[in-house]
């Protein structure tokens, strides 16, 4: 596959602090990408500069052969951004809306029908055509942009929070959408690890400036996690009496009053419910957070409150 983005020694400057110091990392042609940042606001830093509204502060990055920095704008013709946050202009129909939009791209009159055609398609949304960008749902605005991403012949899209404040049906919906779009290049920037982990076949993981993990999100849960989590909701008191219990057999951590046990190949709940006492367990498969939380023990914020 061919190298679309490649980042070599980049290094940015946030508002506070450096929120890349000197990584390096590769996509490929028609993978999903995931860039996740547990100091969240310096998410911001690289989405804008990979979106060409900021320039590296030393190093590259390389974007479809181009130089960020120096070449912005014609990277800019073959790149598209989704960003969650940004208004759209609501008294035109999604037709007319997109029809104005494709055209700043110098496509026939053809071309422009049948790219906007294919993307309402793919997004899902062609029975909205002659609807007004001002009746649609968030999820249908969401939907949307989508479309509008894909109208341009993009060779590489932006994503910034794409299911933030949806309701969880249409947060499933929008990732179904996202695994459709085949031979591009998608950037996934977000707060939601459920994101990377349904959306994404690579993945990349900050920490203080520096990637810590990365790898496909499916095969980094399988190698660093066993088959299942279960959790109980316990105090302090009930914490230290049952760890002492299980301290020789399971891997477990106590925090804000629940006890996650991470059970292995070879343990199995059952044997785990006998030994813990508790009314209010749950048992879940293991997920990226649970791989950050016990591999390298940093606790997350959980962002679905924010939704």
């Amino acid at each position: 596959m061919e190298t679309v983005i490649e980042a070599r020694s980049l290094t940015t400057q946030g508002k506070l602090k450096q929120s890349l110091k000197g990584v390096h990392f590769q996509t490929q042609t028609g993978q999903k990408v995931g860039f996740f940042f547990l100091d969240q606001e310096n998410n911001e830093d690289l989405f804008r500069l990979f979106s060409g509204q900021a320039a590296p502060t030393a190093g590259e990055l390389i974007v479809l052969g181009y130089p960020m920095g120096t070449k912005n704008g014609e990277v800019k013709e073959l790149t598209a951004v989704i960003d969650s946050e940004e208004n759209l202009e609501e008294s035109f129909t999604v037709r007319e809306y997109l029809n104005i939009f494709v055209g700043y791209y110098g496509l026939s009159v053809k071309n422009q029908r049948i790219n906007i055609l294919e993307a309402l398609r793919i997004a899902e949304i062609e029975d909205k055509e002659d609807d007004l960008v001002f009746d649609l749902t968030h999820c249908e605005r969401r939907q949307l942009l989508i479309a509008r991403s894909l109208v341009v012949n993009a060779k590489v899209i932006y994503v910034k929070n794409i299911t933030k404040y949806l309701e969880h049906r249409d947060i499933l919906y929008i990732r179904k959408l996202f695994k459709k779009i085949k031979g591009v290049t998608v950037c996934i920037f977000t707060d939601d690890l459920d994101d990377v982990e349904d959306i994404c076949d690579e993945a990349y993981f900050f920490k203080q400036g520096q990637i810590f993990i990365s790898g496909n999100p499916k095969q980094l849960i399988k190698e660093n996690m066993g088959k299942e989590v279960v959790e109980f909701t316990i105090n302090k008191k009930e914490y230290a009496y049952f760890s002492q219990r299980i301290k020789d057999n399971y891997d477990f951590q106590y925090s804000d009053g629940v006890l996650k046990v991470y059970l292995n190949i070879g343990q199995d709940s059952m044997t785990l419910l006998s030994l813990i006492l508790c009314d209010q367990v749950v048992i879940r498969r293991p997920n990226l957070q649970d791989v950050i939380t016990k591999k390298f023990s940093i606790k997350l914020v959980d962002n679905k409150e924010q939704k």
